[in-house]
């Protein structure tokens, strides 16, 4: 009877210590004898295999994806500076596009104010002009 009730009582505080939380899933239940309580320990114990497997699992999995997602920031980093660096090339391209029309015809006028002036000079008598080539 002693053996019935230390079997129970081990399985008793590690039922609790797991449903607690803070059951070591590394841990067994001692397999003492060939009858149920053997039986429930053994079943026990393959619980507790499947349970560790699948939380070593997860953890496994867990670690994976936080690797995958630090990669994945420092990915979208990269783009996003990048995409930043475009936009500021499309601003300077878009700048100096909107002062090309000031630009051409502020040399339209100037050409124009060129011509008007030598209009207005009078022209060199003939012999003048082949003088002045000839040298």
């Amino acid at each position: 009877m002693r053996s019935v009730s230390k079997g129970l009582n081990s399985m008793v505080t590690m039922v609790k210590d797991l449903a607690e939380g803070e059951g070591d899933l590394t841990k067994r239940l001692e397999v003492v004898s060939r009858d149920e309580l053997g039986e429930l320990a053994e079943g026990f114990n393959t619980f507790l295999d499947k349970i560790h497997n699948i939380v070593s699992q997860v953890a496994a999995t867990a670690e994976q994806l936080a690797s995958a997602s630090e990669e994945l920031s420092s990915s979208a980093t990269l783009q996003a500076q990048g995409a930043d660096h475009q936009k500021d090339q499309a601003t300077q391209v878009a700048t100096a596009m909107q002062k090309c029309p000031a630009r051409f015809s502020r040399f339209r006028k100037t050409v124009r104010t060129r011509r008007r002036l030598r209009a207005r000079q009078p022209k060199p008598p003939a012999a003048a002009v082949r003088s002045w080539k000839r040298r």
